[in-house]
């Protein structure tokens, strides 16, 4: 079993000022010594574009549309004194969260034995709601929580290679740690009235919990859709939400412990 290898030129537009120690000349030399023949045998894939959802694994929605704002059209802007953002560096950012995720799947599903991400903005110092470190989202956290998510891992190791620290997986080791909620027992919880209001507010990113803070898994803008429906509420009145979402939830009410 071989060895992939993600890359895509999206991550050399990520421009950061003359000098910075995390620039484009590093991803540069690392294509290179990945061209020579000894790594002939690498498998070697195009990164993905993550998607929205991914990046609300382990960052709010506001945290992720505030990034989004700041990119500027054109040079580069100084999020921190060491992270900048360049007009390259919305979607350089997505190929990097994309190829961690895409390496997961593919290592979970045995496709290959292992993979190396040659991707740039770094993302390992990047906290729940800040810019850390030359990260913009915390790629390493967003990759183990797809594989506890979504390939339903009990727990997995992140090993970290720097001079210091990755900052940034140190607050968002507690939405690693969450144990798998048990949905079956939302009414008990609730005074035995299923809470259609509050699991919807949750699902769909309004709720103001931390991410992934709560029981609840969290879609944010991937259940919009043209088609609304009504909801009825605990208290009577009515919620008008998408038809997906609703299909959501009326399959988790159906869940329910008698």
């Amino acid at each position: 079993m071989t060895t992939a290898l993600y890359m895509h030129d999206d991550c050399y537009a990520h421009v950061t000022p003359a000098g910075h120690p995390e620039r484009v000349e590093r991803l540069e030399a690392v294509a290179v010594a990945l061209s020579e023949d000894r790594f002939a045998d690498l498998q070697k894939l195009e990164a993905p574009l993550a998607t929205r959802a991914e990046l609300l694994r382990c960052h709010p929605e506001s945290y992720v549309a505030k990034i989004e704002a700041a990119i500027p059209a054109q040079g580069s802007r100084a999020l921190d004194a060491d992270t900048h953002v360049s007009a390259g560096s919305w979607a350089a950012a997505l190929r990097a969260v994309g190829a961690a995720g895409a390496a997961v799947d593919a290592v979970m599903a045995g496709d290959v034995a292992n993979v190396f991400c040659a991707t740039r903005p770094p993302g390992h110092h990047a906290e729940t709601a800040k810019p850390m470190g030359f990260c913009l989202f915390g790629t390493a956290a967003i990759a183990a929580k797809r594989a506890l998510d979504h390939h339903g891992l009990s727990r997995v190791a992140v090993v970290d290679f720097d001079v210091h620290h990755g900052k940034g997986l140190g607050p968002m080791a507690e939405m690693l740690a969450i144990d798998t909620p048990d949905l079956t027992g939302l009414s008990k919880r609730n005074n035995g009235v299923f809470p259609t209001e509050a699991v919807a507010m949750q699902i769909d990113g309004r709720s103001p919990l931390l991410a992934h803070g709560g029981e609840m898994p969290i879609f944010g803008p991937s259940l919009e859709s043209d088609q609304n429906v009504a909801l009825r509420l605990e208290s009577g009145q009515s919620l008008m939400t998408g038809v997906p979402l609703a299909s959501v939830i009326v399959y988790l009410e159906s869940l329910q412990q008698k």
